[in-house]
This record gives structure tokens, sequence and C-alpha cells, in this order.
């Protein structure tokens, strides 16, 4: 391969997202078993050793492995039979070494088998490409400049939320009971923090915020040398700072990683410090045990930067005008993604920690507390606090501990809605569709997303899954059904060492690879997950459970329902796999709860799979958009927007009951009321319709008695519907619901039917926000799940006003809510003996419920047949019913079987 042909490729590696994207999923197809995975895996860690070099030597190393298994590797990436790899050529190597700075600074959080797949790929792109031009040249910097200029606009953005001073007090308190107080004889091996949390959520972003109130060492270190040549190299440079101000600021400064100006500073420091390292490798290796190692080349750089930090910590303790009894902040020193090192560095970084702790206890009004962050999205980090017991039934001999060990706690709370001062009232309900609104809500992660829908879409569904497509395993089975549905993965305790691994695999999976949130690790080293709130994950996941463009297309070419095995597909996983068996104590009086959850999930994507089947039918009659064009990614953006799209009202109960004209005349005359009194906000003639959007679920883990319109706009502009917590009475969910006209500006205070004096007071009518006018247009509909066989009161159904929900309070200004509670309350009565579907007015609310009995009739839930999944939702209400005969007559012990919540709330 020569000079013009890497050159080529490296116009195509300038797109490092899509390319790190890809690399993934590669990784996740390939089989990676054999000789020359196990070479091309050596060559990697021997970079990482290197220090992530893109130097000749580097590259050398790295493209003879390639060469002398290229024959090999041809049977999964084709396109490398076609590449002349020449490690020989010193032009070769050098545009090779650009692939490998890319790999290093680009894409860093690639793990290994992905690091390799990146780098085949970069050699793939573009094979036969003629030589790079002038012109493709500066193409390929100014791509480069771009993905730099984005990435450091997003490190530097404002950090919202406390997440840093938590973690700082979290560390002080813990660095205070278990070590400076404590009368325990077994401590933990180190001090140090794992920091674990899924991707996205801000952790690295936590820790550089981290370091303008505490000292802040932040690298990815990697062996003993190297840690004492980072220290060696520090200390020497703050000794050059006189005043402490200028030491604090020092650090501050090769913390910036989003400010262009320092990044020469920083490449020079850490220059300095491999060239000190290496220099000090010959002798390490001569050396035969840690403790000599540790010896000879960390003890006295150890002193010597604890010389210089000790001041930097009064000065940050001073800074915030703390008390001088007050204890300093510990030296935090943040190794990121620290699970991505190799095996002996991790371990031999842990060795070093201990021998530090060793020091500082011998040795305390010399020496700095240096506190070890663990940062990853990897939740192995979580092994340094699991129990003894766990690695003995595992047959795991632990190394880093001493006999019964302190656990060393894990910190999750990051925070998560950290974006909130940075999201942009709606101009207009029609804008929740817009993806530039969307990003915002959730994990940082989305906002950092390249702008464009097509890559956006592509990355959040590959995020979700942890590979390009959808699979059927388990795991990516409970994240979509999670993201959806709020649902919460809940440990079974059992004795079986087996079993025990079997579900810690399970969680970590589920956390590491598809974007499950950790809310706590306990003492015996289990993981308590749940699913986080996100508009992305949520329309993610309709996008896999749903057909894909090409799959529409062939069922209405073949005209049999194939669109819909998925589906059907989840929920038997669902079946099979997570819900428990009569032996498991699940919460009482949850069951019905989430079966209704699937049911309003149901109704939506019904209305759903009609519009995508009618897009589909436009595009097959449209001669400019042919329905089989090869570009299915961008139908796939299509699809994605669609997904979002608000449903009129109307659509939502009649895929849930189809009811007699009289019974549908006084729903209708319901929702027409109340939108002809909306209407009388807008100009005459404008349509006012009632609309749903609601793309997954969240449960709120406190009881209503009241409700404010602006919460239910909250919720709405996000695609949220709520369940309510178990203890809450009349109800058990509501679906927000916005009337008015989605295109409409919200421009005047006339929708929201009052005066500007009564609003505003005396405040000009622009003054009013946006978001105020539009929650003036909110309602909400109800819903209650019964699971039992004797049917629900029918006077209760007419006579209770709780079963209208909450009431809405009053507007700004004192205007009265568009309804005093609900507009409507669907009564789902699953177990019930099959009777003909009913529509009552509730008494003093004007609310009407519509109560449906029974299941298997086809007038009932006809979105179950839409979705070719009625069997499958009757099985699982056998399943539950089942339990509940069993649990009347047998409490037992829980068995061995995975189980989910209903209820995050006792997660």
């Amino acid at each position: 391969m020569n000079s013009a042909d890497i050159g080529q490729t490296g116009v195509r590696s300038a797109q490092a997202w899509r390319t790190a994207i890809k690399a993934r999923k590669d990784a996740d197809r390939i089989q990676t078993k054999g000789a020359a995975w196990d070479d091309l895996l050596e060559a990697h860690r021997l970079w990482l050793k290197m220090g992530c070099a893109s130097n000749q030597f580097a590259a050398r190393v790295v493209l003879y492995t390639l060469k002398e298994h290229q024959a090999t590797l041809i049977h999964s990436f084709p396109l490398l039979q076609a590449v002349q790899i020449d490690p020989s050529s010193t032009q070769c190597l050098t545009a090779f070494g650009s692939h490998l700075e890319s790999l290093a600074t680009l894409v860093p959080k690639l793990e290994p088998v992905a690091a390799i797949c990146f780098l085949i790929k970069c050699l793939c792109d573009r094979p036969n490409a003629s030589a790079a031009t002038a012109s493709s040249a500066n193409d390929f910097h100014l791509a480069l400049a771009d993905i730099e200029y984005h990435l450091n606009s997003q490190l530097r953005r404002p950090f919202q939320g406390d997440a840093p001073q938590r973690f700082l007090r979290f560390a002080m308190r813990i660095n205070n009971e278990l070590f400076k107080t404590s009368t325990l004889r077994a401590l933990p091996y180190f001090r140090g923090t794992p920091l674990v949390q899924s991707r996205g959520t801000g952790k690295t972003r936590m820790l550089l915020q981290l370091g303008h109130m505490a000292p802040l060492l932040y690298i990815c270190g990697k062996v003993v040398v190297f840690l004492a040549a980072w220290f060696e190299t520090l200390a020497a440079d703050l000794e050059k700072e006189t005043a402490v101000e200028g030491k604090f600021k020092y650090l501050e400064q090769l913390n910036e990683y989003g400010n262009p100006d320092i990044k020469q500073g920083r490449q020079t420091f850490f220059k300095h410090v491999f060239k000190t390292a290496w220099s000090k490798l010959p002798n390490a290796e001569r050396l035969s045990t840690h403790q000599e190692i540790f010896e000879a080349h960390l003890k006295q750089p150890f002193f010597d930067l604890s010389k210089q930090l000790k001041q930097v910590q009064h000065h940050c303790r001073d800074k915030v005008n703390d008390p001088p009894q007050t204890p300093v902040p510990p030296v935090f020193v943040a190794v990121d993604e620290c699970v991505d090192l190799p095996d002996d560095a991790l371990l031999c970084l842990q060795h070093a920690w201990n021998y530090m702790l060793q020091l500082e206890l011998r040795h305390p009004n010399q020496l700095a507390c240096f506190w070890l962050v663990l940062l990853s999205t990897n939740s192995d980090v979580s092994s340094l606090c699991e129990s003894n017991r766990h690695h003995r039934a595992s047959g795991v001999a632990s190394t880093l501990r001493h006999a019964a060990p302190r656990p060393l706690p894990t910190f999750v709370a990051t925070g998560f809605d950290v974006l909130c001062d940075e999201h942009t009232s709606l101009d207009s309900a029609a804008q929740v569709v817009d993806l530039n609104f969307i990003r915002l809500y959730g994990r940082p992660l989305w906002a950092s997303l390249p702008r464009s829908e097509l890559d956006f879409w592509l990355t959040a569904r590959q995020r979700l899954l942890g590979a390009d497509n959808y699979d059927g395993s388990d795991q990516q089975c409970f994240s979509i059904l999670a993201s959806r549905l709020a649902l919460c993965f809940v440990p079974v305790r059992s004795d079986s060492a087996a079993f025990f691994g079997q579900q810690l695999s399970f969680s970590r999976n589920v956390v590491d690879r598809h974007m499950r949130m950790l809310t706590h690790v306990d003492a015996q080293g289990v993981l308590h997950l749940e699913s986080p709130t996100e508009p992305v994950l949520a329309i993610a996941a309709s996008l896999t459970m749903l057909p894909t463009p090409d799959e529409i297309a062939e069922g209405r070419k073949s005209s049999v329902q194939l669109d819909t095995k998925k589906y059907r597909s989840m929920l038997h996983t669902l079946l099979s796999l997570f819900l428990p068996s009569s032996g498991i104590d699940l919460f009482r009086d949850t069951e019905e709860e989430l079966m209704a959850r699937i049911v309003w999930m149901a109704a939506w994507d019904a209305v759903k799979l009609l519009e995508l089947r009618q897009l589909d039918n436009q595009r097959a009659h449209s001669s400019g958009t042919p329905s089989s064009s090869p570009n299915g990614d961008i139908r796939l953006a299509s699809h994605a927007r669609s997904l979002r799209q608000p449903v009129a009202l109307k659509r939502i109960p009649a895929e849930m009951v189809q009811l007699d004209q009289a019974e549908q005349d006084r729903v209708d005359e319901r929702i027409d009321g109340v939108c002809k009194e909306a209407s009388t906000r807008y100009d005459p003639g404008t349509d006012v319709q009632a609309w749903t959007h609601f793309t997954h679920f969240e449960v709120l883990n406190n009881e209503l008695t009241q409700i404010s319109p602006e919460f239910l706009w909250h919720c709405w502009k996000r695609g949220v519907a709520l369940q309510m917590k178990a203890s809450q009475h009349g109800i058990d969910g509501i679906i927000p619901i916005f009337i008015g006209n989605l295109d409409h500006k919200f421009l005047s205070q006339q929708q929201a039917g009052t005066s500007t004096s009564t609003l505003a007071g005396t405040s000009p009518s622009n003054s009013v926000s946006t978001d105020i006018i539009a929650a003036c247009q909110m309602t909400y509909v109800a819903w209650e799940a019964k699971y039992q066989k004797r049917a629900l009161n029918n006077t209760k159904l007419t006579n209770e006003p709780l079963l209208a929900g909450p009431e809405l309070l009053d507007l700004p200004g004192g205007a009265q809510a568009l309804t005093k509670r609900d507009l409507l309350t669907l009564v789902t009565d699953l177990a019930a003996s099959e009777r003909k579907p009913s529509a009552r007015t509730i008494i003093n609310t004007g609310s009407v419920s519509i109560w449906i009995r029974g299941i298997t009739q086809t007038d009932k839930y006809p979105c179950l047949d839409h979705l070719g999944i009625r069997d499958i939702f009757v099985a699982l209400l056998e399943t539950v019913q089942d339990r509940e005969t069993h649990l009347d007559t047998d409490q037992q012990t829980a068995g061995e079987r995975c189980r989910l919540s209903a209820d995050a709330h006792y997660c």
C-alpha cells in the first residue's frame, strides 16, 4: 500500500464517528478466536503500553501483524484483499501512524477488538483510490478541525448540577470513615472510588469540573514507570511555580481538554512524561517484585509531588471559606476507562495505590492523600467492591484484598439531566419532533452527537442495542422494552454460584452495552439497575420493535404479515425469561400495571405501524422515491421522525376498544366539548384537536393529590406517560394531552384563556414564557388497571371522583384549567369475565370512564391483533394469574430466575 492510498483513506478516517460505530459493529459480528486475533490483540496491548504512540515503530508493529495474518482477516474483511500492506515503506508507516493518532485521540474508548477493526477499516476504506490531491488533503484537515472543534465545544459546555460537589463530599466521607477514624482491622486495599455509570452520562465532564474544586490529576495510567514519571515531571513543574495559586492554576490548565490554546502545552508535558517513563523502563524490568519497583521509582516522586500538592490542598479548602478545622480535599487521580487497560496494568495500578496507602499511613504529616478514581462505563469496575463470597463461588482468587476486607463503595450518582438550562422553550407544539430539542433531554451524550439526523439515529440505535442489528439476545430484549416501559432489573437472591454469576453478567452487559443506569452496588456485589426516562432511547427502541422500511416493503409485496415478527419475539422473551414464576415474591399489585402499560404501548405502536405502512405505500407509488431504494438509512431517519409525531387522541382509544355508537358518541362529545372550549383561544376557523405524545413511560415515586398543567406540558413535550406510585388511590397512571393546534405559534396569551394583566400583571405579552402558554392547553387521560376475576362495581365507575384522577391546579394568574380533573378514564378490567364495553360519565367531574372487561374478544384491544400479539399477551396474563393462584396457597422461597419490577420505586 503506497502513501497515496493511505492518504486517500485518511479522508474517510476523518469521519471518525461513523468509522468508530462501524468498527464496534464489526467487533460484535466477527469471530476473534485463533492465532491471528491473539497476535493482533497482543500488538494492540503493546501499543497501549507505548502510550498510544503514533510513531513509525508503533506503526511497524501493528502493520507487520496485519500483514502476517492478512489472508485470515480477509474472511471477515473482504476489502482487505485489495490492500497492499508494506511495513518497510517509510511513507506507508507515516501514513498509518495518522490512523493510530486518530484511534488515540478521536475514538479513545474503543475496546481492543473494535480498535483493531477501526484500523482495518481505515485500510479498507478506499483501497484503489488515486493519489490524494492537495484538495483532498485540505478536506481531510478541515474535517479533522471540524471534529476537534465539535469535541472541544462539548467538553467546554457549562456543567449543570451538583454532582462534582457531591462526589467530593462522598470521597471525603469515605476517607474519614474507612481510613482516618475506622477501628476495623481489615481496610480496603487502597484509597479510591470506582465511578461507574453507563455511557454518555457526563462522568468525564464531572471529573474535569471537580478539578476546579480540588487537586486533580487526570490520565489514562498504564504501568508504574509511567506513574512515577508523571509524578516526577509534575512535581518538577509545580516547584517552578512559587505561589500556591500558580500551582493550582497549572493543574487546572492540564485538565482543560476543550481549550485548544492549552493543547500544545499539555502535549509537551506528556511527551516529557513518556520520555522519562521510557528511560526508567529498562531498570524496572530488571527488578523482580512490585515492592522493589515501587521503592526504586515511585517512592521519591510520590514524596516530591505530595510536598507540592499539600499546599494546593489547603488552598482549595481556603478558597471556599471552609473553617480551618475542615479536612482538606484529597488529591484525586482519575484514570478514565480503566477497564480498557491490560489486566497486568490495572493490577499494577492497584498494587501501586496500596503501596502509597501504606506510605501515607506511616508518614501522615508528609504525604498527601492520593484518592484513586477508577472511571468507567464498564461495570466490571464494580468487582473492586464485590464480596469475597462471589470470588470464592466463582473460583477466582482475590489477590487485591486482605482477609475479609471492607469493600470500596461505588459512586454512581453522576447526575443525569445536567443540561436543564440548555433546554429552549418550544415555539409551537409541532416542534416536539425537532431533533434539536429531543437531543437535549436525557444524558449529555445526545447533545454531543453529530447533528445529522441520519447519523444521530444510527448511533442512538447502536448504543441501545450494543450492536448493528437486533439479534434477539436477552440483554437487547430487556433494554428495548425497559426503554419504553420503565422496567427495572431486580436480582433474585440465590445460593447458587453459577446463578449469581449469570445474573451479574447480565447486569454488567446491560449497563456496559445497552445504556441502563446503575443505581447502586450492594455489599454482596449485586448491581441494581433502572431504565432512564430518555426520549432518544425510547425512539431508538421503537425503531427496533417496529419493522424497518425494508421489512414493511417485503410484507407488502408478499401479502403476509411478517413485519411484526420482532414485536412478538420480544414479548415472548418477556414471558419466557423475565416474568416470575409462582415461586418468586414479586411486589403485589404491580402485575396489572405492567400489563396495562404494555397495552398502552401497543395502542400507540399500532397507530404508528399503520402510519409507517402508509409511508411505504406512498414511496411505492412515487417514481422519485421507490420503496426499494438502496438508501435504507435515509428511510430509517424518516421512520424515526414519524415515530415521534403526536397522534390525535381519538385514534388511541380506538385501538383499545370498539364501543357501540351511543357509547362512542358520549366519548366523542366529551373530547369535542373540551376542544371547542379551547378553540375560543384561537382565531376563528383554527383546527383544534386533542393530541397524545407518549413514546415511553416513567414511574412516579410520590402520590399526587393535585397536578399542575406545567408538569403535564413538561411530560408531553418529552413523550412521557406516567404510572402513579403503587399506593396512589383512584388511578394507576396518566397520559398527558395537549388541546390545540400543533402548528400554531405560542405568541398570544389568548391561547392561555386569560388577559395579559391576569397572566403576567403589568408585564408585556412577549415576556410570558411560551412554556406557560403551552401549559394552559394541557389536560390528561387517566387509566386504571385491575386484574381480579371479580369485576369492578358499576357504581364506583360513576360515583367515585378519584377515578377521574387528581385535580388540575389553577393556571398562573388564577385562570381555571381546561378540565377540573381528567378528560377521560380508561378502566382495564383484564381478568373479569367478558362483557360489553361501556362509557359512563363520572358525576361532579365531567369526565367519562370507558370500562373494558375481558381480553379475548376482538372488540377489546384491537391493537393486539394489528400487531399480531394477542395470543402472547393472553399468555402473559395467564402467567400472572397462575402466579397469583400459587401465592394465595403457598409462599415459597425465591427461585432461580430473573425478575422485573413494574414499579421503579422499589428498586
